[in-house]
Order: structure tokens, then sequence, then C-alpha cells
């Protein structure tokens, strides 16, 4: 009967997440590259360039490493989650802690970065980082008991 458990219940969530965040980092990330490539980089990593700042390509590369390793993560706790596997919970709460810790250094990088060398851009972007920061803490804050402390999680992972 344990290893026949279903995902259901408020576990269902965290499942479904787990679907969505490796092909929404994926993207962002694409997405971040890709506007790299435009042009981006040369302008901010080039010392002649008016925004150089040499802090940029650094935080850029922790950014893009940082969320590679979160999809690999993600799809490591997916794959555990579908194999009803015991070490499915405490991967996802290494996912959790990960995600929170990657954006609060990403946030600290941000606002270092930009206030000091690009104010005009520190606002919008200091927001958006801010959401996501706050949007990974708080599912931490709600994941991370659930997955220590569920009957449902319990039963569900059992091999």
């Amino acid at each position: 009967m344990h290893d026949k458990a279903k995902i259901r219940g408020w576990l269902l969530i965290p499942f479904l997440g787990f679907h969505i965040i490796p092909i929404w980092i994926t993207y962002t990330t694409g997405t971040f590259i890709i506007d790299l490539s435009d042009g981006i980089w040369r302008l901010v990593t080039d010392t002649g360039a008016k925004l150089y700042n040499p802090l940029v390509a650094p935080f850029f590369v922790f950014e893009i490493i940082a969320n590679i390793a979160l999809v690999i993560l993600s799809v490591g706790v997916l794959y555990l989650m579908h194999l009803r596997r015991k070490s499915a919970s405490r991967f996802a709460i290494a996912y959790y802690l990960a995600s929170a810790v990657l954006l609060l250094i990403d946030f600290c990088g941000a606002v270092l970065i930009l206030v000091n060398y690009y104010p005009p851009m520190a606002e919008k972007l200091l927001t958006q980082v801010s959401i996501e920061l706050a949007i990974a803490f708080l599912a931490a804050s709600i994941w991370i008991p659930y997955f220590l402390r569920s009957v449902r999680v319990k039963e569900t992972f059992v091999r």
C-alpha cells in the first residue's frame, strides 16, 4: 500500500511546482543570455565602455551558474518524487534553501552593483529581485516545515 501512495493533497502543490520550476528558470536564464549576447555584455565588461564595472561579469556568471544549479536540483527532486524515494523530501528542502540563499546573494549583488553604478536601472530591477526573494523565502518557510513534518510526505516517499 505505501509503495502505491499517490501524490495528492497539499503535496500536489510542490510536486506540480517542480514540473514548472526547471522550465521557468531555463526560459528566464535563456532570455538573460540572449539579452547579454545582444551587446549588453560588451557594454558592461569592456574596460573602455561608459557602463563598465568590474563586478558585473562575475555577477552575471554567478547568476547563470546558480540558475543552472537550481534547474539541475529541481529536476533531481522531480525525478526522486516520481520514484517515491525517501530522499525526495531532503532534496526538496535543499532546493528551497538553495533558492532562498542564492536569491539573497543575487539581491545583495544587485544592490551593490545597481545602486552604486547604475542608479537609473536600480528601482525597477531591485523591485523585481525583491519580489523573487520574498517568494523564495515564503516558499521555503511553508514547504520546508511541510516536508519535515507531513505524514503524507512520510507515507508517499517510502522507497
